[in-house]
């Protein structure tokens, strides 16, 4: 749906992806990726696009919570493959305390 909403509102705008790319300084090849929803934006790239095409973040991540799970879920998976085996081990210990904290409450 992200994608989508980039799409519709850049077209309202009557933007091309060349020029909202040019305008936000990303490629065009990029722009493409959003719209189809192959690629998901830095926050610093979303809010580009939300003042180039005048519209909220809300509307364009309403319906994208499992994007953003997936995103965090994707960076997490980044960070785990720079630690070692002890700090997998405490960052474990610390998810699994962090659980249970919020089953209890």
């Amino acid at each position: 749906m992200l994608g989508k909403r980039i799409k519709n509102a850049r077209e309202i705008k009557k933007l091309t992806q060349e020029k909202l790319a040019e305008i936000i300084g990303v490629s065009t090849v990029y722009i493409s990726h959003l719209e189809i929803g192959s690629k998901t934006p830095s926050l610093e790239t979303l809010i580009k696009i939300s003042n180039v095409l005048e519209v909220s973040i809300d509307y364009l991540l309403a319906n994208n919570l499992n994007t953003s799970v997936d995103y965090l879920k994707g960076d997490l998976a980044k960070i785990l493959n720079s630690c070692s085996a002890k700090d997998i081990s405490l960052i474990l210990a610390v998810a699994k305390a962090i659980i249970e904290h919020n089953k209890d409450n």
